[in-house]
């Protein structure tokens, strides 16, 4: 078992096991140090790489561009907004949607409209809905009475040949 003459091995044992892991702890400190920098380097490399794409000139391709018609006060993201009211801080584009869109037709990818087609003539719906023609559209539409919300689906099915379901 032990004696007092294995004191010296055992101090010996211990010693170096306590520098093996000090060893083994800087190792691991040294590696997620490199893991950081590099991780930090990847971060770096991949924001001056989108600093340079957007820096290129639009020459055979181009950046989605997505439009949110009537945002109100509260806009999202990620789109270009246009309202009939000016006065708010985030709308690029004034305009009265009840008239034919400014831009020429393929200008947007997406336009996004979310609660503001009920603000015009149940008349002149279609009108604008064809006028909106710039890829994909995405309605937002808050209509309680069933008798509208039919009625709206029947004009979207019979005119502009969409098939809701």
């Amino acid at each position: 078992m032990y004696s007092e003459k294995n004191r010296p091995a055992a101090a010996a044992w211990a010693g170096r096991w306590a520098a093996g892991r000090a060893a083994a702890a800087r190792a691991r400190a040294a590696a997620s140090r490199a893991r950081l920098l590099r991780e930090a380097s990847y971060a770096a490399a991949a924001e001056r790489f989108i600093a340079f794409l957007r820096g290129l000139p639009a020459v055979g391709w181009r950046t989605a561009r997505s439009l949110e018609i009537g945002p109100g006060n509260s806009p999202h993201p990620g789109y270009e907004h246009l309202d009939v009211r000016g006065d708010l801080p985030h709308i690029e584009w004034v305009h009265d949607f009840n008239q034919p869109l400014p831009f020429e037709a393929g200008t947007f990818d997406e336009i996004l409209s979310s609660h503001s087609i009920e603000h015009v003539s149940w008349r002149k719906v279609i009108g604008i809905l064809k006028d909106w023609d710039h890829g994909r559209v995405l309605l937002e539409v808050n209509l309680q009475d069933p008798k509208r919300r039919l009625a709206l689906l029947d004009v979207l099915k019979r005119e502009l040949h969409i098939d809701l379901g």
